[in-house]
């Protein structure tokens, strides 16, 4: 069973796409929000996007409300002799949200 992971939330700047090798790459972060309490908290999501999907997201700009559907990726490496281990979400759509449908998403009950 494959994982899938749904983020509504908003570019942290602007996303720049680059190539590898034959495959165009796209790294950029997503900020969501939860409320509990009165209280904000704000979590930052690593993202990635692969060749058509990181085209889709490199037109849009910091601070657009995005539309996420991917799979969580674990990653493991060593910096300074300790291992560290650092979670990206690898995004297959990429939906622009109109300022309308945030509004109608605000409205959910969860």
């Amino acid at each position: 069973m494959k994982n899938y992971v749904n983020l509504l939330g908003i570019l942290g700047k602007d996303p720049e796409i680059r190539t590898v090798g034959e495959k165009k790459v796209c790294n950029f972060t997503v900020a969501t929000h939860e409320y509990f309490k009165g209280e904000q908290t704000t979590t930052w999501h690593y993202c990635v996007a692969w060749n058509g999907t990181a085209e889709v997201v490199s037109k849009m700009h910091q601070g657009d409300t995005v539309d996420i559907t991917g799979s969580i990726k674990y990653e493991s490496f060593e910096k300074d002799g300790v291992k560290k281990t650092t979670t990206k979400i690898e995004c297959h759509i990429i939906r622009p949200v109109s300022r309308k449908q945030q509004k109608e998403s605000e409205n959910m009950p969860f």
